[in-house]
């Protein structure tokens, strides 16, 4: 959402209005057209596919107009928004200079080089709120993702939450939970909270259904906790932690425990446990140890692709 602000309205904001009012470009800002008019003062136009420079970022439209007396810039037609973490593409923009509010109409593309959106309108409401309508965000850039969240509406705050109303999520194309409020972190900085459930089906294990917690315990340190439930062996509780210090000093440890309840496992209380330390000291001098224990040899085999630790 923050990629939002900086690449659609900041963007097209700044750089049209040194080159609609026929500015030299500077600081980084330019725009090229075709054709630049308005002489009257009260508007000036560019079109024919313009390209909008600001600093990184580079916009092009069919159109693009800035009203002086109202403060308004509008990009018209094929409005696209590019830089090396993201590529928008939109219908319409129209933003206010002096309330910094504005509404972008069919968003679609990725942001930070990570999230697919897809949205019928982005409003930005004040200098840290944006809404979306009609919103689709998954990781997947395919025309039929394999995961994705619908909103029927969807409220943001830089650096805050986004906070969803009507929240389905789908596989594919099948709605498959319904929540009525959805919330997730868009700060920058680590937070403590609950992390994106999985859910699936296998052969071995039957269904399962995956929710892990993330805890943010200091600058340096955090934990994750989990729990995979698997319609034919169990519960399996699941444990991580890293820390992180000066001077490359690193510690991991990771383990999981499940009581098996599949009848043919002669050992029923099956585990794993993992740990990877390094440590340099004041003298230079570094400590390495690593560790891995199962508790049989078919443990791996069985859930390996279902722990924490990768």
């Amino acid at each position: 959402m923050k990629s939002l602000l900086t690449a659609v309205f900041t963007v097209l904001a700044c750089a049209t209005i040194f080159a609609a009012a026929q500015l030299p470009s500077e600081d980084g800002y330019k725009l090229e057209a075709d054709k630049i008019y308005g002489t009257d003062g009260s508007h000036f136009t560019a079109e024919g596919r313009g390209v909008g420079t600001f600093k990184n970022t580079v916009v092009t439209a069919d159109t693009v107009t800035y009203y002086p007396s109202m403060r308004i810039i509008e990009a018209t037609g094929n409005v696209t928004v590019k830089d090396a973490m993201q590529e928008l593409n939109a219908d319409r923009v129209t933003y206010n200079l002096d309330t910094e509010t504005g509404v972008v109409d069919n968003v679609t593309g990725m942001l930070n080089g990570e999230f697919y959106v897809c949205a019928k309108a982005v409003q930005k409401l004040d200098k840290e709120y944006y809404m979306m309508e009609e919103a689709m965000i998954t990781t997947c850039n395919t025309p039929l993702p394999d995961w994705s969240f619908s909103f029927q509406k969807v409220k943001g705050q830089l650096d805050g939450y986004l906070v969803g109303d009507h929240t389905t999520m789908n596989i594919k194309d099948m709605p498959v939970l319904y929540l009525p409020k959805f919330v997730f972190p868009l700060k920058t900085t680590r937070q403590t909270g609950l992390l994106v459930p999985n859910m699936g089906y296998s052969t071995d294990l039957g269904y399962y259904f995956n929710q892990n917690f993330f805890w943010a315990v200091d600058y340096d340190k955090d934990m994750t906790l989990g729990t995979n439930y698997f319609s034919d062996r169990g519960a399996q509780f699941l444990g991580e932690f890293r820390y992180a210090g000066a001077r490359d000093n690193q510690i991991y440890l990771a383990g999981d425990y499940i009581h098996d309840s599949e009848e043919t496992q002669k050992e029923k209380k099956r585990w794993e446990y993992i740990s990877k330390t390094n440590m340099t000291t004041s003298w230079g001098l570094s400590l390495t140890a690593d560790a891995f224990s199962v508790s049989d040899n078919l443990f791996m085999r069985h859930f390996g692709n279902y722990g924490l630790y990768r």
